[in-house]
């Protein structure tokens, strides 16, 4: 039986408990219609979402995480021409109903909560001017893990399924992806029945654990052996360049505890920006000789992480600020999850206002490490350009953070 006080296994492709692990269980799909998955920041960690099914079995789609750095969840996209929006609002369409000529080509889907969802709809008003579509199920939801809040509404996958199988009945495999989903619903409901039965699961409470850090969450006290730092350079943009999204250049991690490290350098999908901008951030043209793919630089780091485990670990990543995870996940289509030491540093300043005083109201990782410099210990790490140097200043805060909650 698992040792409840263990970490679970997780799976770095479907980014769950590998004991549910849906990836085997999944062929994709070479569906037609275009598929967005607009998703609300909190349903992109959690272990029972279902748009994994959405970003692993359609060929043909896309997740897009509403997350900026005001946290306003206004995410202005460029959809294609054509995009409809799957949501119920009264004088949506049926469907089923809408002439073939008049369907929508692609579609546009809002994945989270039923409140989720409503929020993600409220702050983006472009979301309004689209042609709005709602389904009628015949039969309710078979997401038993969350109960919907009307019996017509159905899950994120089950949505966007019953939608491509009205827009394209030519097309083979939902059933099969229907399968998948409805396999992982019946192995999550079998693993929570058999932890109630055992006492481990959430209706009992656990054992209370001898906390040996004080202040500081567990993952960066007790589970710190778990941690795998991680930064994500973005790709430079030119002074004489337009605005536009960033795009992942280069990923470094380094197991904090044993100082194991990786680097590898991306080919970003629009080629490499002028050797200033790539000066700026120390990475020159040679740098990029031996570069991979978005794609092969997913399974390149899932193998990293999992080098060297043994059954009951699990790792968990840690970044300085969001700007690392979203740079991965839109690379990569894989909602990392990813700690973020700013948020310990900001709860410690709140606890103790003279601790980072000298430092200003919004300091950077490199001014809070040369303050803190005297209790740090100075780590380096062998990466292209400014990478190294800011790793090695998360490793350097997180170990001070450590130290200085340890108890006694």
């Amino acid at each position: 039986m698992t040792d409840p006080s263990q970490p679970r296994e997780t799976c770095f492709v479907c980014f769950k408990a590998r004991a549910t692990c849906v990836c085997s269980s999944i062929v994709a799909i070479d569906n037609r219609t275009g598929v967005f998955v607009l998703q609300h920041p909190r349903e992109r960690d959690h272990p029972i979402g279902t748009v994994r099914f959405v970003d692993l079995g359609l060929v043909n789609s896309k997740v897009i995480v509403a997350a900026s750095a005001a946290r306003d969840l206004r995410v202005p996209m460029a959809v294609p021409p054509r995009t409809g929006l799957l949501f119920p609002r009264d004088d949506a369409r049926d469907l089923e109903e809408v002439p073939a000529d008049e369907r929508p080509d692609n579609l546009l889907v809002l994945d989270g909560t039923w409140s989720q969802a409503s929020t993600l709809y409220r702050r983006n008003p472009w979301l309004q001017a689209l042609p709005h579509y709602r389904l009628s199920p015949s039969a309710p939801s078979r997401y038993r893990i969350r109960k919907e809040p009307r019996r017509d509404y159905v899950s994120t996958i089950e949505s966007v399924l019953l939608a491509l199988r009205i827009l394209e009945p030519e097309t083979t495999g939902f059933p099969a992806l229907l399968a998948a989903f409805d396999s992982m619903i019946d192995t999550q409901v079998r693993h929570a029945e058999r932890a109630i039965e055992a006492g481990t699961g959430k209706r009992h409470k656990r054992a209370r654990r001898v906390r040996r850090f004080v202040g500081v969450p567990r993952w960066i006290g007790e589970d710190y052996e778990r941690l795998v730092g991680v930064y994500a350079e973005a790709l430079p943009i030119d002074d004489d360049a337009e605005p536009g999204p960033r795009h992942l250049l280069q990923l470094v991690a380094v197991h904090l505890s044993t100082g194991e490290h990786y680097e590898r350098m991306v080919v970003p999908r629009g080629g490499l920006p002028s050797d200033d901008a790539l000066e700026r951030v120390g990475l020159c043209r040679r740098d990029f000789a031996d570069a991979m793919s978005p794609d092969e630089v997913a399974l390149d780091f899932a193998r990293f992480v999992d080098a060297g485990r043994d059954d009951s670990e699990g790792s968990a990543f840690l970044a300085w600020n969001g700007t690392t995870p979203s740079l991965m996940h839109d690379a990569t289509g894989i909602p990392y999850r990813v700690r973020l030491l700013k948020a310990v540093v900001r709860g410690l300043g709140a606890l103790d206002p003279g601790l980072f005083a000298e430092a200003g109201p919004s300091p950077s990782l490199d001014r809070l490490v040369e303050l803190a410099r005297e209790g740090a210990p100075v780590t380096s790490l062998p990466f292209k350009g400014r990478a190294g140097v800011r790793l090695a200043n998360l490793r350097s805060m997180a170990e001070w953070i450590r130290e200085r909650a340890r108890r006694g």
